[in-house]
């Protein structure tokens, strides 16, 4: 890091799909190159922000994709001023990047939204498990 100055990337939205398509491979590949092509005093990323939907979905599948890309995003980077120090990777997620609930888990945590919690003990165990 330059005396003082913090150098970042912010990524986001990025909705990454478990296939890209051949539009998405082409805007990664964009990306990139414009990542390999960037200025000097830009040498070296401290951060690398990953804000929003970063996935498209919250499976496994999109997840692997994600770490690919990042993969991809780090090596277009290119070596650091100190290679033994490599940008903090920080991800934010969204929405879109949390596994939905199966249809028993929706069923607990909407008796607790309409019931609230008693204080049975079943219902307190419960609770804890979920929250």
């Amino acid at each position: 890091m330059a005396e003082g100055r913090l150098c970042w990337l912010h990524l986001s939205d990025l909705r990454l799909p478990a296939e890209p398509s051949a539009g998405w491979r082409e805007l990664d590949g964009l990306l990139c190159d414009s990542l390999c092509a960037r200025p000097e005093r830009l040498e070296r990323i401290d951060l690398v922000l990953l804000s929003g939907s970063i996935a498209l979905t919250g499976s496994s599948d999109c997840d692997a994709e994600v770490d690919r890309f990042l993969e991809r995003v780090l090596a277009a980077l290119g070596p650091q001023s100190d290679p033994d120090r490599k940008p903090l990777v920080v991800p934010v997620p969204g929405d879109s990047d949390v596994a939905p609930l199966t249809e028993d888990e929706a069923l607990d945590y909407a008796a607790f939204d309409r019931y609230g919690v008693t204080e049975d003990p079943h219902s307190k165990a419960l609770r804890k498990r979920l929250c």
